[in-house]
């Protein structure tokens, strides 16, 4: 390096990185750099790569995994995007980025983009909810909307039913243009959740979601070695995995079948099953309500009688008020009083969130938990469906932005695969990449994650928030009972304290009168 070079890389040391991007002396000494040796382009990328990295670790950012997203497959990707996109060249850009409180886009997509473009500035919006019971509560998309026309972010991290209603509403920009440009952004995006992307609106994409949310059975592969019974499969109906649960049933060794997420609720059981089997409690506008029927009966009964003879996991009533009174570390109580990874159940329906719960406690507690996953339960009609389908946060871009390069910039960064990796054991949160890459990590963990689909028009149905705000009200009442009023009702029929058909008959009532309530409230 010449003299001038020297001189030049001693002058990085600054101001220490911003949540908004570089500070702008260290911009343009940086600009400054680009252009001193833009001639020379392979060398310049060597240089301008060793010279924004010394800035970024000189900041005091000195995180290794973002670190790591800095240098990929040990290329210069910082100077690649400054030099080959030119956004630096554009002049000052700030950059409008609208997120949630629950959105982590700093340390997810932020600080990578800042590195690779320091001459941008992130301006970080946020919209004005409620906060009730010390929970966030977003806004309505109504109030969403009139704040979005107000603010004009450039960029928009939104939940799906919110992004179902902009993209009909012409609020986003449609992304396949970029796409179909910079191909590699898809090479190993998810499919199935592209395909949902398209159906929100006239076929095309107006978002790109960075995870997804589905579930799985999880499987102590030890247990089914141990007593001898064959493993599940992929593809298997309610009644064959319920039938597999009951083969526990009277095993020394405190042994049960079947666990699900949420053991002090047994109702949440029914609801998953009722999903599968295309049943609805409600219609989608709220104004019928059936789960006082046989179909439903027949649900109660199987949870009820797995209950009673042992084969399903049940806390019952009080266990989550002791363990959530033990005090300690949260983490080390949801390993410790975990029956699944205890060893002490066979199968467990649950999110792929819970592979960081296993995870964290292979890592730090050495539990010796041999597992593997295989797909939810089906509906034997549609054995490649998946009824328990969620998308996370969507990136887009706000149809009408003065940075339509540089917003797409930010969404391309937030699915590259780099930047969605996930398997990490010494966090309990390990969502669901939709980057397929990832499967390859441990396909025996992730695999079954990625081998259904879910049916995109009716996801999309279920999530469009331009209905009306009465049919709102009253589902989201609906719903809400449900929850509520259906694990009270089971728990006493599970008691004794009322017959199956009382209990059906008062949660048919109680949700009739939360739709009349719902009305009213609008």
């Amino acid at each position: 390096m010449t003299k001038h070079g020297d001189d030049w890389e001693k002058r990085l040391h600054g101001e220490p990185l911003r949540s908004g991007g570089f500070s702008p002396e260290l911009k343009n000494k940086v600009r400054e750099r680009i252009r001193m040796k833009a001639a020379r382009y392979k060398l310049t990328t060597r240089l301008v790569s060793s010279v924004l990295a010394a800035a970024i670790l000189c900041s005091g950012w000195l995180l290794r995994g973002e670190i790591k997203l800095l240098f990929i497959n040990d290329e210069p990707v910082i100077a690649k995007a400054v030099i080959d996109r030119s956004l630096d060249e554009q002049g000052d850009i700030v950059l409008k980025v609208q997120k949630f409180t629950t959105d982590n886009f700093m340390t997810n997509v932020g600080k990578a983009f800042i590195a690779r473009h320091p001459g941008v500035e992130l301006n970080i919006v946020e919209p004005s909810g409620k906060v009730q019971a010390g929970v966030f509560r977003m806004p309505t998309y109504e109030d969403y909307v009139m704040w979005l026309e107000q603010e004009q972010p450039d960029v928009v991290i939104v939940p799906y039913h919110y992004y179902v209603p902009l993209a009909q509403g012409g609020y986003l920009q449609p992304l396949d243009t970029q796409i179909n440009q910079d191909k590699s952004v898809l090479n190993h995006y998810h499919k199935p959740v592209l395909d949902v992307m398209r159906a929100a609106a006239d076929g095309a994409v107006y978002g790109l979601a960075t995870e997804f949310s589905t579930q799985a059975l999880y499987i102590n592969k030890k247990l089914f070695e141990q007593y001898q019974i064959p493993l599940p499969t992929d593809g298997m109906s309610w009644e064959e995995v319920l039938q597999t649960a009951q083969k526990f049933a009277g095993l020394e060794g405190d042994v049960t079948g079947l666990a699900f997420s949420d053991p002090a609720s047994p109702y949440s059981l029914v609801q998953s099953m009722a999903k599968t089997q295309g049943l609805r409690s409600f219609s989608e506008d709220g104004s019928s309500i059936t789960v006082d029927s046989p179909s439903w009966r027949q649900l109660w009964e199987d949870v009820i009688i797995g209950i009673q003879d042992g084969w399903i996991n049940y806390s019952g009533p009080g266990n989550q008020e002791q363990s959530s009174s033990q005090g300690g570390d949260g983490r080390e109580q949801l390993i410790l009083q975990d029956p699944f990874a205890m060893g002490h159940v066979a199968m467990r329906l649950d999110s792929g969130e819970y592979r960081g719960r296993l995870n964290y406690g292979a890592a730090q507690h050495d539990l010796e938990l041999e597992w593997m996953t295989v797909t939810e339960p089906v509906d034997p009609a549609h054995p490649d469906r998946s009824s328990e389908y969620e998308l996370k946060s969507i990136y887009a871009v706000r149809n009408g932005t003065l940075h339509p390069e540089a917003a797409w910039e930010v969404v391309r960064l937030a699915v590259r695969p780099q930047t969605t990796s996930w398997e990490r054991s010494s966090t309990m949160y390990a969502p669901l990449s939709v980057q397929t890459t990832t499967i390859s990590l441990n396909e025996g963990h992730n695999a079954a994650f990625y081998r259904l689909s879910p049916d995109p028009g009716k996801l999309t149905a279920e999530n469009n928030q331009s209905v009306s705000a009465e049919q709102l009200s009253r589902t989201a009442s609906i719903r809400n009972a449900e929850i509520a009023q259906g694990n009270l009702i089971m728990k006493s029929v599970l008691q004794g304290e009322r017959s199956l058909e009382e209990g059906l008959a008062m949660l048919q009532g109680e949700l009739e009168l939360a739709a009349e309530r719902g009305e009213v409230e609008q």
